[in-house]
């Protein structure tokens, strides 16, 4: 995600300016010239000089004069030289001193001033002599989709030149001998069309009067700038001036009419907008509110997977079950060491990012390796942590921590405590049965369905029991088959109790002729209120023959008094 910038007030002044000068068009003149090569890391040489730059190309149908240009790399600014570049011609930048190293036939735009180029996650741009911005990009050192080439030595090209939307898909490493085409048409040059819609990928609340809106791709600045396209509910509050971030464009400040309040949960209507591609936006209605701090158990941790399959990542899952709007900014998320004591953690968000009540939310070590679950449908609150807490295959103990080192919620969990018929837990998260029950009771869990692939993240899992119904005392049952193969379906006999005084009880599964099949509960001391879970496993640790079984409750209050009852079960396949 792309954070608040400490610069607004420099943004504002460049947003404002612009306005004022209507000789230039944004939207006419963005993607007329893109970046079509980077060297950033050429160590050890493959065939070239050891030495970084840059490449621009002309997609336009006119030679455009660069004079008064400006190459912008992070927050510095390097004026070009007195050149040009043709129509459909490429444009090498570097060093002065570089620009002598290149072999015949190659030549270069030699900077007297030329960014020393990091490898991995820097933004540049580039603006004409007005100011405009004509093109950005923000490079990755895994646009290199090769881990041996990424080592050093080979350029980052573009594949489609007529593709604007910025992303990793569009580049890869050279497949050059020399490691790199500067001044050429590119090795890895292919159609590859930009046909992926813009999506906004966070909101963030960082006052009380003003929004933070983040989008997937470089945003058309026409249609980002207009208050039309920008609608809360309740409409007492509206949306009285619009700041789009520059470069690149993926991010705007919307300014309030007036200040939200706490406990109200608002929608954002955005409609009309459109990427520097011309595809829209799909238009949505975003639930925010006010941010608040956390407390214990406003949040639920819901779901784990802490052995991934090969090419997999762990992940986390949270639902919020509070009726509060929490500020995830004031969140951590953190283990224990072999010691038991805090790991260092990670912050959720840099800026106050707001959680609305009953949302779920997927904390993960990679964006897109969740992704391929749920037939790869994106998932709505996403949360990418370069840094994930680790997670060891066998057993661990995760936490949600406030700023303040205060325990929000924290589960351990064991690879036993999955289904005992799995024959890999590799791959299988770990689901809570309902949100509200207890994270650190191992009966609140089960092994994700096979029918779900496996794991639910960032919905509602598989395994999920409705407990709204449970309001009998003394002990009910919520279903009275099952059918224990794990494709989530009656896969669990679910015991519901409340007592209302202390109390010890005894739970047995019996089969009609009376002998013990499974001790559920021996004399356990019993909360007000809980669940015993039964899953078809026998005393022996086997699955249970079909057929029909008997459920015997047995509890004694501490008055005395005896409470005993019966259920009929069946088991199918």
């Amino acid at each position: 995600m792309i954070f608040y910038s400490k610069h607004m007030d420099l943004h504002r002044f460049v947003w404002l300016i612009c306005l004022m000068c209507p000789f230039y068009s944004f939207s006419g003149t963005y993607g007329s010239l893109v970046f079509s090569e980077l060297m950033v890391d050429p160590e050890p040489a493959v065939g070239l000089p050891e030495v970084e730059y840059l490449e621009i190309y002309n997609r336009g149908d006119q030679t455009v004069s660069l004079h008064g240009w400006t190459l912008c790399y992070g927050e510095k600014s390097y004026a070009f030289p007195d050149c040009s570049i043709d129509s459909a011609g490429f444009c090498l930048l570097c060093s002065k001193k570089a620009a002598v190293l290149f072999p015949s036939g190659i030549f270069p735009v030699a900077f007297e001033s030329f960014p020393i180029l990091a490898n991995t996650g820097q933004l540049i741009s580039l603006k004409n002599e007005h100011g405009a911005l004509i093109t950005c990009l923000e490079y990755g050192d895994d646009w290199y989709k090769n881990e041996f080439k990424a080592k050093g030595g080979w350029s980052l090209e573009c594949i489609d030149m007529d593709n604007l939307s910025g992303n990793s898909s569009n580049w890869n490493s050279s497949s050059n001998l020399n490691g790199g085409t500067p001044g050429y048409a590119n090795s890895v040059s292919a159609v590859r069309p930009d046909d992926i819609a813009p999506i906004c990928t966070g909101i963030f609340v960082p006052a009380s009067n003003r929004i933070e809106l983040i989008f997937s791709k470089t945003m058309q600045p026409d249609n980002l700038i207009s208050i039309a396209n920008y609608e809360i509910s309740p409409k007492t509050t509206l949306v009285s001036a619009v700041m789009p971030l520059t470069p690149p464009y993926r991010s705007v400040v919307l300014m309030l009419s007036d200040t939200l309040e706490y406990k109200t949960m608002y929608h954002l209507k955005i409609s009309n907008l459109t990427d520097v591609s011309g595809l829209s936006l799909p238009e949505v209605s975003i639930p925010f509110g006010l941010p608040e701090d956390p407390s214990f158990f406003d949040l639920s941790l819901n779901e784990v997977l802490f052995n991934p399959a090969p090419n997999g990542c762990d992940y986390v899952e949270f639902v919020n079950i509070s009726d509060k709007c929490i500020d995830l900014s004031q969140v951590w998320l953190t283990n224990k060491t072999a010691s038991g004591s805090l790991d260092k953690g990670v912050r959720l968000s840099e800026k106050p990012l707001p959680c609305v009540p009953g949302s779920y939310w997927l904390l993960s070590a990679n964006a897109d390796s969740p992704f391929s679950i749920n037939n790869g449908s994106k998932i709505p609150n996403g949360i990418y942590l370069s840094e994930f807490p680790s997670m060891p295959d066998t057993s661990g103990h995760l936490m949600l921590l406030t700023t303040s080192a205060q325990i929000v919620d924290e589960m351990t969990y064991k690879e036993s405590m999955h289904f005992p018929l799995i024959s890999s837990c590799e791959g299988v998260s770990l689901e809570k049965l309902n949100p509200k029950l207890k994270s650190l009771e191992e009966a609140s869990w089960r092994s994700a369905s096979s029918a779900s692939g496996y794991g639910t993240p960032g919905i509602i899992n598989s395994q999920y029991r409705d407990l709204s119904d449970m309001e009998e005392d003394g002990f009910s049952i919520q279903n009275k088959w099952i059918t224990p193969d794990n494709d989530g379906l009656d896969d669990y006999l679910t015991i519901h109790y409340r007592v209302k005084d202390s109390s010890l009880a005894n739970v047995t599964i019996f089969d009609l002729e009376g002998r013990v099949i499974k001790f559920l509960a021996k004399n356990e001391l019993l909360a007000s209120e809980g669940f015993i879970y039964w899953d078809g496993i026998n005393e022996d640790g086997g699955l249970v023959s079909f057929g029909r079984y008997i459920l015997q409750t047995d509890y004694f209050t501490s008055s005395g008094q005896r409470n005993k009852k019966r259920f009929i079960l069946t088991v199918l396949f």
